[in-house]
């Protein structure tokens, strides 16, 4: 009895053996999948999460420009000493709200009388210098928000640009 039982001993110890070896790599391989699930869904939790975003002060943002070409072009003419000069400039008025155009439409006559005003005024010699369109434009710009305000209550005319310039 006593080799039956060494026998059974011996038996027994390689199926341990074998039975242990097995549950390890059963547990190797149940913690390669937990870490490696683990790790995927890190990522993608991590990669879809937003950054918090920090309140900053933003800059107001700017409305788009509307464009009103001021149809005819305004056509004035100088007193030169050596001869009679011409002028003809075609303008263009960048606003920012639909009404504003409504308003420049249907006071034109005024703002066109007051144009030609300050284009007549005007001295030759310095608008044919960059400085001198300038100034007209600032000029012009001007009088636009002038009237404007004293019509609506704004200045809603962002710029004034010369868009035919013809000097004779």
């Amino acid at each position: 009895m006593a080799q039956a039982q060494a026998a059974d001993g011996k038996d027994n110890a390689p199926a341990e053996s074998s039975n242990r070896m097995m549950l390890i790599v059963i547990i190797i391989g149940v913690v390669l999948i937990l870490l490696v699930g683990g790790g995927i869904a890190a990522f993608v939790l991590m990669a879809d999460d937003p950054q918090p975003v920090v309140a900053e002060e933003q800059e107001p943002v700017e409305a788009p420009a509307i464009y009103y070409p001021m149809e005819p072009p305004f056509v004035v003419n100088f007193g030169s000493p050596d001869s009679p000069r011409f002028l003809q400039v075609g303008i263009s008025i960048a606003v920012t709200k639909d009404e504003t155009i409504e308003v420049i439409h249907s006071h034109n006559p005024m703002i066109r009388n007051n144009l030609l005003l300050i284009l007549s005024n005007q001295d030759f010699g310095e608008l044919g210098t960059l400085e001198g369109k300038e100034s007209l434009r600032a000029e012009m710009l001007e009088e636009l928000g002038r009237v404007l305000e004293e019509k609506t209550g704004e200045r809603d005319v962002t710029q004034v640009y010369l868009t035919s310039f013809v000097m004779q």
